[in-house]
């Protein structure tokens, strides 16, 4: 299942797949802050630089935390810090705020 805010984004993930070969993924057009799914669904929850745009990081990780099963793993791709002279924080620097730190993610 791979979901993600924008249709736009998850078509292309399909037209990828199809001419791959790959015709077994299913896409949700979803919000991380509100996952459409029942608790304890998956075995992996993975996040391929997506984390670092969640409007609201503890929320996010808690959704995923309930519909990650017991034992379950996660895998997210980020990039490094924004640091200035970069690309990415010459890109992104300006329009980002200070996040939560989510290590006050509830248990």
């Amino acid at each position: 299942m791979a979901t993600d805010l924008s249709p736009h984004m998850l078509s292309a993930l399909k037209s990828n797949a199809n001419a791959d070969g790959i015709g077994n993924i299913d896409t949700h057009v979803a919000d991380a802050q509100q996952l459409p799914f029942p608790d304890a669904t998956f075995d992996l929850v993975t996040s391929r630089f997506g984390v670092m745009f969640f409007a609201e990081i503890d929320s996010a990780l808690k959704e995923i935390r309930r519909v990650l099963k017991p034992g379950g793993s996660i895998a997210f791709l980020v990039w490094g810090p924004p640091t200035p002279g970069s690309y990415f924080g010459a890109a992104g620097m300006p329009y980002m705020h200070p996040a939560t730190s989510a290590s006050t993610v509830a248990k």
